[in-house]
């Protein structure tokens, strides 16, 4: 039997990383922070997207809404192009003619889509009148644009325009099909609608 050693135990000493567990460490933890800098990003990302979806359906109802109400208040269409259509709201003066007062156009720019409404201001002084028989109303109405007897109403800015008449002959259309496509960054909303004339 071995005696007791009276020696007292030395306590351990502590161990220090190496280098590899060092270098280990540091990539385990960059690792870490860009998955959560990813995640954040993506995140910030989707919320943005959804802004950007929900802004542009708004735009597109907005839109689509302001070009029913024009149809739907007016008793004739007097052109129509690709770009551009032109209404008569009503005979107001009961005087048989088109007056410029009485008159609506709405335009796609194709140059930086923005989509207008032109009519003349309700103090419009003296009144114009057209005669519905002989005036090409696109012609007349596209030169005097944007002045101050028909200045023009911004209604938002679309990648495409489309309409369509229920008749090929425009002034016996009763009904305006429309179709319209607002584009924000790389996401689009089209809005697809139509009305009926009051006539």
């Amino acid at each position: 039997m071995r005696p007791a050693s009276n020696k007292p135990e030395c306590p351990s000493q502590p161990t220090a990383l190496t280098l590899i567990e060092l270098l280990l460490s540091l990539i385990v933890a960059s690792i870490v922070g860009a998955g959560i800098v990813s995640m954040l990003y993506f995140t910030s990302y989707a919320s943005s997207a959804q802004a950007n979806a929900r802004d542009l359906l708004v735009a597109s109802e907005f839109v689509g809404a302001r070009v029913n109400e024009a149809i739907q208040r007016s008793k004739l269409v007097l052109a129509r192009g690709n770009d551009y259509l032109v209404l008569w709201s009503a005979d107001t003066n009961d005087n048989g003619t088109a007056d410029l007062s009485e008159l609506r156009r709405i335009e796609y720019r194709q140059g930086d889509g923005s989509v207008i409404m032109y009519k003349a201001p309700a103090d419009l002084t003296p009144d114009v009148t057209y005669s519905l028989a002989s005036t090409d109303f696109d012609a007349a109405t596209n030169a005097i644009k944007g002045t101050a007897s028909f200045p023009g109403l911004l209604w938002g800015t679309a990648s495409g325009w489309s309409t369509v008449l229920d008749d090929v002959d425009v002034r016996q259309a009763n009904y305006v099909g429309w179709r319209i496509t607002l584009t924000a960054d790389r996401d689009s909303e089209t809005a697809i609608g139509g009305a009926a004339l009051r006539n």
